[in-house]
């Protein structure tokens, strides 16, 4: 989308689109690692990613409820599972490392459906 944006005229006001989609790849990146060079440590890329996400997660709902006239948002339930499996990882991860020794979490292995 970055590439066409300049190419064709109905992508030139697509920035936001770009933001979500950049969003979205880096909590898939943080979720997924699979190995000790992209696991999730407090206060890491992959963490930050997380806490990122979080954060945007809060302002659009905040800014779905007070605008209320049309303005699309996840259902409720998703929105509710999002979060608590973002901040699940997290205290997770922070008790791994502080109580139990452990040097980092391989997010891959909270999944559901770890290949």
């Amino acid at each position: 989308m970055t590439i066409l944006r300049d190419e064709h005229p109905n992508l030139r006001d697509c920035d936001g689109t770009i933001k979500f989609c950049s969003r979205v790849k880096s909590l898939i990146t943080a979720m997924n690692c699979r190995t000790p060079a992209n696991a999730l440590k407090p206060g890491n890329a992959m963490w930050k990613s997380i806490e990122s996400f979080l954060q945007f997660l809060e302002e659009w709902e905040a800014e779905a409820k007070d605008k209320k006239d049309n303005f699309e948002f996840i259902t409720e339930q998703t929105c509710y599972g999002l979060k608590v499996s973002l901040k699940g990882a997290l205290e997770i991860c922070n008790y791994l490392v502080s109580e139990c020794n452990f040097k980092y979490l391989m997010t891959a292995r909270l999944n559901q459906f770890y290949f």
